[in-house]
Order: C-alpha cells, then structure tokens, then sequence
C-alpha cells in the first residue's frame, strides 16, 4: 500500500508536485518560526510582518527557481540557492526590526530560524528524495574526467542519476591529485587501472572542453586492455544550464579511435579564381565515397556546372538531391553511364562540353574482386581507358585519377587493377598542355568496405571482432579532407604527377579495434576479463594481404601544397597500351580469369623493374 501511494505522488504532474513541496516549505515555515519564538521567548510571535515574511520566503522561492527541481534533483548548486532564496526574507525582516520595532529578542529568533528553517527544509527534502526516488538500478562505480576549472556542478548533475555512484574524479594535472570536488577525491589518470581493480570502476564519463581527440586518446592508451566503458558527457554548459538531459548521454564518436585532427571543410573567398572556376566539371563515382564528397566541395569552387557519373541509381539520386539543396545556381547533370560502355561514353562527351574530370569511379572492395576478376577489369581498367580515348580526342586538359595504396607492389586483383590504371595514365603522350595526373592515399572514415564500418557492424551485432593479424597496420584519413587534398592536387598540378597524400603514420588495426569496442560502451573480453562484452579474434592474414600497406615505392618530395608529396612511382607508363587493352578484351571475350590475372601480374611487375 505505502509503494502505491509513493509511486502515485511520483506519478503526479509536475504542477501538482511543485504544489505539494510549497505546501510543505509553507508548514516548515510556520512550525520553524513558531517552535524556535516559543523557545526563545516563551511565547509564539505573530503579526502582520510575520505573514509578509511568510509571503516573502515563498517568493524567494520561486524567484531562485527553488521549486524548477522539486525533489529528484537536489545537489549543491540546489542547497546553495536554498541558502540564497532563504537569506534575503531572513535578512530584510531582521533589519526592519531593528530600524523601526527595536525588538533584539525577535531578532535572535529570526536568526535562529534561518538555521532551524534550512535544516529542517533540507532534511525534508533528502528524506521525500530517500522514499520517492529510491534506485532500480545496482549503483555502478563510475569515474569523472574534469577539466581543473570545473565547479561541482558536473558532479551533482551526475548524482541526480541514481544508478551511479561516483568515487573519482580524473585529472591530467597530478597537482590536483588529493584534491576533493563535491567530496569525492581526485585522481590522475594514471590511476585509473588501480581505480578498475581496487574500486571496481565500470565507467568514466568524460567531462572536459579541453583538445577532446588528444584527451581520449590518451585515456585510451591507457586502457587498451582494461575493462572500463567510456561515455562523453555532451557539452557540459548545456548541462549546467538544464539544457541537457542525461538520459541521452551517446558514446563517444568511433573516429577518434585514430589521433589525427577533425578535418572541416571551409567554403571560403580562396576558392574562387581556380582552374575549376566556371568550367563543366565531371566526376566519374560521383555517388560514392570520395566521389560524393568530392561533388560537394567542387561546388564552392563555382563550377559553371557539375556533372554527375555513376552506374548506381540510388547513388546518384542522393547525391543529386543532396547537390541541389547546397546550390541551386550551378547546373547540375546526372548520367547513370556504365563506364564499360564506351558508346554511352562517347554520347556523353559530345553531347556536354566538359574541362575536366575527376576519376573516383572504381570497383575497390578487395575480397568481392578477386572472385570477380573479370567485372573488376571492365569497369576499373577498361572503363578508365575509354574515358581517357575521349578525354584525349575533346582535348581534356585536366585529369585526375583517384587511387590507393594498395596499388603499391600489389598483392591483390584490385591491387594490381588500380597499379594498371596508374600506368595507363601515364602512358599517354606527355604535352604541357594536358595537367593529367593521380593521387594516392589509403583509408578513408566510414568508406565502404573499410574496416572501420565492418568493425561498427560486428560491435552493433554484439559479435566478435576479426583482426588479421595483432601486428598489422593500416593508414586513415577523413573522407573530407582525402577530398580537399585531391583538389588542391588538381590546382598544383603540372602534368605527370604522381601525388601521394600525408596520411600521417599508420595505426595497428589491433588497437583500433580495443579502442572501438571502449569507444562504443562495451569491454574487450579476453582472458583476463571473461566478463567482457566483445571478443578480439585474430584469424590470420589472407593469402593476398599486407601486413603494412606503404603509399610509395619511390623517394617522395615536398609539394607548395601540405600534406600534398609528390612520388616517381610508375611515370614511365607503357609503350604499346592499345595492345594490353586490347588483350585484356579477347582474354574477357575467352572468360579466361587466369590469363587475366597473370597477365596484369606480370606487366606490373615489369613495370617496377623497368623503373
């Protein structure tokens, strides 16, 4: 019965709460003043003043949002204003008393209740928070990361969340190391695996406004084989200010797992008066990774209009939409053209005066390739050739192929596609001219077929994650700035270059995953946790992968543009192209895989010998 009536006084509208709890400060109120007069004086005093005074204190009340958070929310930012509200009625009423009744013997008593009064209003509280609000939750032992300047606010934000029970505070600053916040000790992060196994830590919130990538990084270096969850407080202001609730608290954003600075793509006057100013721009891939964000940032570059290429229907209708809500002035095209199809290609360059083109279009998941070789060599190898026949026959000035890593010494089918794509580009007949040129780089963000969205989708799954090999390694980049430097290339480019971009150093797939798996909420479960939440299984390279992909076999040099190097690789090209295409073509008219395979091998090979 006394659960049913607690839970009916929880249940009750906001309104009617905030009644009840006036209600009760009023009684507090009149039993306070009249308990501690009689004490004092041996007689109950009451007069008009004392109505205003009781009027006032309610006032106050409302006036410093005392009743904004009735009863679940009470902390020290709670007690302080409690203290505000009931000063001012106390202090006014006292010197009344003394410029105009000459009364000390209810001045003493009006400075007693002040003390009586808040005790008892405090005491109320706590208690009606004890019984109404009691947890359902087994309290977890958290952490929380504050900057040094941080008032206690934050911890009392988090104290409202029954289920947690906070017995640390981590700092960076070992000065502040034994210091006290809201009465809970501080400590560095360095203590932090001391705090899982002594104290039974579950969970850090991250609290800061410092660098936040450098932060959690550093936390998570600490932490790679510790079963620790970790959650980002979002903007703490906004908490502070009741603007956010902690009921949609989020994990922190899986891109930090890689230290490298947020990429933001600025629209600004430096883009205009480049060599894509007012020309037709066409982008082959248009609606894939690189291709869609390459689509986006072209246009600040006030193209006369953008051509928009691509053998997916869906993919190319998103990226139009998408186009056309960012600028409605530029011309935007689609053609929904198979690249392999050279009579639709032909169609399309004499139908549409084009400048110049940026190549993203290429089949580029590496297991779906090798057991699909000959589709991997129509649309990355011959597709490319009959784009560059009808670049060369208009008078194409610029060109830029996109490609990858993996075409360095390659070892796989897509691998080797994209080396023989490097090599046709540069085969063509050198001409100042024409400003052809490639840029290569490695992974990018949440590209498809990369490992981190396969990692995301075995964390969702609550299934295992796989990993190769513990030592293998892999370079990252955002697809955002990828873009940027492919375009800034493009706007250094003389002709003949082979551009590798700065993707800083490579990163161990085995950490990425350990952070990933911290990152989404969960702990690694291992031997020395079996309670964990996601296992790390290492299954061993496949026959054609690298332990270490590299971005170029030659020397490298400086560009004007940072992050933008310039590499010898492959500026040789080959000497009789038509007849490589041309055998490739009966070798896929045979369906003869092997040859194909074989065949790019070796001309690879030859290749790298050659230069």
């Amino acid at each position: 019965m006394i659960k049913n009536i607690l839970h009916n006084l929880v249940t009750q509208s906001r309104s009617i709460k905030q009644l009840i709890v006036v209600l009760n400060d009023a009684l507090i109120s009149i039993f306070s003043f009249s308990f501690v007069s009689f004490l004092v004086s041996g007689s109950v005093i009451y007069n008009i003043y004392f109505i205003l005074f009781q009027i006032g204190i309610i006032f106050f009340f409302f006036f410093y949002r005392i009743y904004d958070n009735v009863i679940k929310h009470i902390g020290s930012n709670y007690i302080y204003r409690l203290i505000i509200a009931l000063s001012f009625p106390h202090i006014f009423y006292i010197l009344y008393v003394q410029l105009f009744l000459d009364n000390s013997l209810l001045q003493i008593v009006l400075l007693i209740n002040f003390f009586v009064m808040f005790s008892l209003l405090s005491i109320s509280r706590m208690v009606a928070k004890s019984f109404l609000y009691q947890s359902n939750y087994k309290q977890e032992n958290i952490a929380i990361y504050v900057d040094k300047n941080y008032n206690s606010a934050i911890v009392d934000s988090i104290n409202y969340l029954n289920q947690y029970k906070i017995i640390a505070i981590i700092n960076h600053d070992k000065r502040n190391k034994g210091l006290y916040i809201s009465g809970v000790e501080v400590y560095h992060i360095s203590d932090l695996r001391n705090l899982i196994v002594n104290k039974n830590l579950k969970k850090l919130f991250l609290a800061s406004q410092k660098n936040i990538i450098e932060l959690k990084n550093i936390i998570l270096d600490e932490l790679l084989n510790s079963p620790l969850k970790i959650i980002e407080i979002p903007k703490v202001d906004d908490v502070l200010q009741g603007k956010y609730s902690f009921d949609s608290l989020k994990n922190l954003s899986i891109e930090d797992v890689i230290d490298r600075p947020n990429y933001n793509f600025v629209n600004n006057e430096n883009n205009k008066g480049t060599i894509i100013e007012s020309k037709n721009v066409l982008i082959t891939g248009a609606g894939g990774s690189i291709g869609s964000v390459l689509c986006s940032q072209i246009l600040s570059y006030q193209p006369k209009s953008i051509i928009l290429l691509d053998h997916s229907e869906s993919a190319l209708f998103v990226i139009e939409q998408k186009l056309k809500k960012m600028n409605t002035k530029i011309n935007i095209k689609t053609k929904l053209i198979d690249l392999s199809d050279k009579d639709l290609l032909k169609d399309l360059f004499l139908h549409n005066k084009i400048d110049m083109v940026y190549h993203a279009a290429a089949y580029k998941h590496v297991d779906m390739l090798e057991r699909n070789i000959i589709s991997a060599v129509k649309n990355n190898i011959i597709g490319l050739y009959h784009l560059l026949f009808q670049c060369r026959k208009y008078n194409i000035e610029h060109f830029v192929l996109v490609s990858t890593d993996k075409a360095v010494k390659p070892t796989t089918f897509m691998g080797l596609t994209k080396k023989f794509c490097e090599l046709m580009l540069f085969s063509l007949e050198e001409s100042k001219k024409y400003q052809y040129s490639a840029v290569r780089f490695g992974n990018v963000f949440n590209s498809s077929g990369s490992v981190i969205p396969i990692f995301k989708k075995q964390i969702e799954n609550q299934n295992y994650l796989t990993v190769t090999d513990k030592n293998v390694t892999r370079y990252f980049m955002s697809i955002e700035e990828a873009a940027h430097l492919v375009l800034k290339s493009s706007l250094i480019s003389q002709g003949g270059e082979m551009f590798i971009l700065d993707m800083g150093k490579p990163r161990k797939i085995l950490d990425i995953a350990k952070k990933m798996i911290h990152l989404s909420g969960n702990t690694i479960k291992s031997d020395e946790n079996p309670d964990g939440n996601i296992e790390i299984r290492i299954i061993g390279l496949g026959k054609s992968e690298k332990m270490h992909e590299e971005l170029s076999e030659s020397e490298v040099e400086n560009t004007s543009e940072d992050k933008i190097l310039k590499s010898k690789d492959s500026q040789s090209g080959f000497d009789n192209l038509e007849e490589k295409i041309q055998f490739l073509l009966d070798s896929i008219e045979k369906n003869d895989k092997d040859i194909i395979k074989n065949y790019l091998e070796n001309e690879c090979s030859q290749n790298r010998k050659k230069a």
